[in-house]
């Protein structure tokens, strides 16, 4: 009988105990105190992927491996995502994801998620790791001047302040081994700022350094402004593979003092989808550069005041050594810019539909193609200064392209027809074309009972010769176009 009560009373402590637990877990709040002491770093067991049905949803289900959030000392604090331990916190960012990172081995997968709010990074962070997936609460574009004058804090989604140049903030991909690393960036801003959420244009900082192989990554809904480059891929060691099945969907950068766009180490599959950028600062830079791709697909691109006001060697497109590359629906607003569109050394490129510099501004020239072999364009339209399309040691065909002298207001055509009237005793008329260069075909068609042919035809014009005169004009119709 008695043990029976001792049993009975160390059961009846052990559930107070248990329960006293359960209640203290349950209801700590995740916004730690000024005074919390930081627990020793432990290996978190949770490594799977954000599930999220919407990145611009608040109210998705996520599940992370880890969460970072804002103490109500202002610290930035990570806690992991199953057991809720604090495993690191700083006033910088970077140092709060490099610790995260430290955790878990490289061959594991990491998944961080960001919640509302501002965050200050001074120091870069480097990821080498089978898989690395960063999200934000929501995509911060701009704060409003009421914003800033006002509620710094009233906008609901990840900021985060870049406070140094000279730092590449996120650094992925293994470097001296040719394995695959998978990355998955979603969610939020990131500006550039020294102080506050003022603005201040980086001149040497990237946002995104991506180096070998990096194999189906995505980003998406990610505003960048005012770093030195925006996304950056290279591979650094010859032999190793590029870029396979990359998609980039909704990012913007914006202000950057080179490049927004700059993918160097070659690979296949890409996908650009509603990319935004624009408003360099630097000369000699193209705000999109693409090299070494097979399979490219550009849709949706605005490019945005290339190289404003600083001079006229800045490019908008760049596409060199590629293959398979179609770029649908863009628009190029260029003030002050040397070419709005250059395809070097590719092959099987078709660029349909494209509006270049239609508000005004200065682009002396427009279209470059070198050492390329069928290349399309068709359905475009710009302003332009001084050259509209430089075509050498390349096959071109056009399709419905209008192109303006902003200079004379001439519009230079693809393809152009028309009639003209050979006068009474003449035998010949000369026709300016207005083509980009000499026609590859042309066609007259008497308009009366007369034998008439081309001759002397030149990047400007062309005659129409008949065999002999007659007492009364003759009206010929005439078309031509432009293949190379």
């Amino acid at each position: 009988m008695k043990l029976l009560k001792s049993v009975l009373i160390i059961s009846t402590i052990l559930i107070i105990l248990f329960l006293s637990f359960k209640i203290v877990y349950i209801t700590s709040n995740e916004r730690v105190p000024a005074t919390v002491t930081m627990p020793n770093t432990t290996i978190a067991s949770s490594t799977s992927f954000p599930n999220v049905s919407d990145i611009g949803n608040l109210s998705a289900t996520i599940e992370a491996s880890y969460i970072v959030f804002k103490g109500d000392d202002g610290k930035i604090y990570a806690k992991n995502g199953d057991t809720g331990q604090i495993v690191a916190s700083s006033n910088d960012l970077g140092v709060v994801l490099n610790t995260i990172n430290s955790i878990e081995p490289d061959y594991k997968g990491l998944s961080v998620y960001i919640k509302p709010g501002q965050y200050e990074m001074f120091t870069g962070v480097r990821i080498a790791r089978s898989g690395f997936a960063l999200i934000g609460a929501g995509t911060w574009d701009a704060s409003t001047s009421w914003e800033i004058g006002n509620c710094q804090q009233c906008y609901f989604g990840a900021l985060i302040l870049l406070r140094n140049d000279n730092v590449t903030y996120f650094d992925v991909g293994f470097q001296d081994v040719n394995r695959p690393m998978r990355l998955y960036m979603a969610g939020f801003g990131a500006v550039a700022s020294s102080s506050g959420i003022t603005w201040t244009q980086h001149q040497n900082s990237i946002f995104l350094y991506m180096r070998n192989w990096m194999r189906h990554t995505t980003l998406e809904r990610i505003f960048i402004r005012n770093v030195g480059r925006g996304i950056k891929h290279e591979v650094t060691h010859s032999g190793f593979t590029g870029m396979q099945d990359v998609y980039i969907y909704k990012v913007a950068v914006e202000v950057p003092y080179y490049t927004g766009l700059e993918l160097r180490g070659g690979g296949y599959n890409l996908r650009v989808v509603d990319f935004y950028t624009g408003w360099n600062k630097n000369t000699g830079t193209s705000v999109i550069y693409v090299e070494g791709f097979t399979d490219v697909w550009i849709d949706r691109l605005w490019i945005l005041g290339l190289n404003i006001p600083y001079d006229q060697t800045a490019t908008g497109v760049t596409i060199n050594g590629c293959k398979k590359v179609f770029v649908r629906d863009t628009i190029i607003r260029g003030v002050s810019s040397n070419w709005a569109l250059r395809i070097l050394s590719s092959s099987n490129v078709l660029v349909d539909g494209a509006f270049i510099n239609l508000d005004g501004g200065d682009v002396p020239n427009l279209i470059m193609v070198e050492s390329s072999s069928n290349v399309m364009l068709r359905n475009i339209y710009g302003i332009y200064t001084q050259t509209p399309i430089h075509i050498s040691r390349s096959q071109l065909f056009m399709n419905n392209v209008r192109l303006l002298n902003k200079n004379t207001g001439i519009e230079y055509k693809s393809e152009n027809s028309g009639i003209v009237t050979i006068p009474a005793g003449q035998t010949r008329v000369t026709v300016t074309h207005y083509l980009f260069g000499a026609p590859s075909k042309v066609l007259v068609t008497p308009l009366g009972n007369a034998k008439v042919w081309v001759e002397n035809i030149t990047s400007k014009s062309f005659d129409i010769v008949m065999d002999k005169a007659i007492n009364e004009n003759l009206n010929v119709s005439w078309y031509a176009d432009l293949q190379t």
